[in-house]
């Protein structure tokens, strides 16, 4: 291979691992977020040298907010010593910048005067925010607990919480470093959700909302908006029933869940939840054993996105009976999440021993479903997309059994449900 063949191809090399690393960071601030990032510590010596430096390659304001949003994300830690024990140090911009830590005000008062620097106007907004230790359904205390900022853009207010969107607390109480997109430029009718400014103009909404309304709103998280999630069953946060309730929620088809019942901290079994999507919809069913108080919490993902699901919502649950300690939905295998199954019958995840049962299901992308049962093998019948066959039950478990087109294999089938048979 000659050296001029050599050289090109290095370069291309080179070029193709920049485009990949410049991918990695959320366009279109990919240049604006890699100077960010890049920033040597000795420009952070004090206010109108950090904001000079930041504002370089910066043409219009909402650059400028974002090279400030994305400093600040990763080099100002928040300060969990400070939060838990009450002991604010000086929360002023300077102070915040020298230490690199800082809560919320600190947060808020370093972004406003970075953001002047660069002649930005921008204002510090005050408020309550449904943050750490907030639960679905809990009373919004009066008075504020929390800051953020408002900056114009093009003669537009933006809403950004830099505090929020540089990471989290978690239940050790230590703050764990993690960029949180949604909270830069929120579109008001999200930020709503977390956020109650104590001045209603702060809220960019027409008409405001009011401090009752936002204590009954759905404990959203910004996973729920970054997977296009949308409400359309139940509008607020506490849900009253005699044992089950049935959430619908708006969702595209790159969109995953799962759901969990949480009872006083304790996640209870999976098979109280059972998830799936009918047509746009993905409709989250729940059981409640008993009565008292729980949480209905949502996770999501993208579907093509490999990893943990991350958490999205959370319902409280007042439950009046329940449905008893036995009862439960089948054990959903993740093939069934993915294989655009509907289960139309049964939804009981334990079945009674020599008793026929009809089962049926839609299945688009299916070809063959079989059930087994001890010996018992069934291959449901088809019309179109649905598939239906009859069992009685011997004592043990019941399987459901996928093939599908795409598996190439004719005799490879994937298990996709689970049933219990009681005596």
């Amino acid at each position: 291979m000659n050296t001029f063949r050599v050289v090109v191809l290095s370069l291309c090399f080179v070029l193709c691992l920049a485009v990949v690393r410049a991918a990695e960071i959320k366009a279109p601030f990919a240049d604006i977020d890699a100077y960010a990032l890049a920033a040597p510590d000795t420009v952070a010596q004090d206010i109108p040298t950090l904001a000079t430096y930041l504002a370089h390659p910066a043409k219009t304001d909402r650059e400028k907010a974002r090279v400030i949003f994305r400093w600040m994300s990763e080099h100002i830690r928040y300060d969990t010593d400070a939060f838990f024990s009450g002991k604010i140090p000086d929360m002023s911009a300077p102070a915040v910048l020298q230490r690199g830590s800082g809560v919320c005000e600190g947060y808020a008062a370093l972004f406003e005067q970075l953001g002047k620097a660069m002649g930005l106007e921008v204002v510090i907004i005050h408020g309550f925010a449904k943050g750490y230790n907030f639960a679905a359904g809990s009373a919004v205390q009066p008075g504020n607990n929390h800051a953020w900022n408002a900056v114009r853009c093009a003669g537009a207010w933006q809403l950004v919480d830099v505090t929020w969107g540089s990471g989290y607390v978690d239940e050790k109480w230590q703050f764990v470093k993690k960029l949180c997109e949604h909270y830069f430029c929120t579109p008001p009718a999200m930020m709503i959700y977390d956020h109650f400014p104590e001045d209603q103009t702060w809220q960019l909404l027409t008409p405001p909302v009011t401090r009752e309304a936002f204590t009954r709103y759905v404990f959203l998280r910004p996973t729920f908006f970054q997977c296009g999630l949308s409400l359309l069953s139940h509008s607020d946060t506490v849900i009253t029933t005699e044992s089950t309730v049935t959430v619908r929620l708006g969702a595209p088809t790159t969109t995953q869940l799962f759901a969990r019942v949480v009872q006083q901290e304790q996640t209870l079994p999976d098979t109280l939840t059972f998830v799936q999507r009918e047509g746009a919809e993905l409709v989250v069913r729940a059981l409640f054993p008993r009565a008292g108080d729980y949480l209905l919490r949502v996770f999501a993902k993208p579907a093509s996105t490999p990893g943990a699901f991350n958490w999205a919502l959370d319902y409280q649950v007042k439950v009046k009976t329940g449905v008893g300690a036995d009862a439960g939905f089948p054990k959903i295998y993740s093939g069934f999440l993915q294989g655009g199954l509907v289960l139309v019958a049964p939804f009981t995840g334990t079945l009674p021993a020599g008793t026929p049962v009809t089962f049926t299901f839609t299945a688009p992308d299916a070809d063959t479903i079989l059930l087994t049962n001890g010996a018992q093998r069934i291959a449901f019948t088809k019309k179109d997309t649905t598939f239906s066959g009859v069992l009685t039950p011997t004592p043990g478990l019941v399987h459901i059994c996928v093939h599908s087109p795409a598996d190439g294999n004719e005799f490879q089938f994937q298990v996709v449900l689970e049933y219990q048979v009681k005596k």
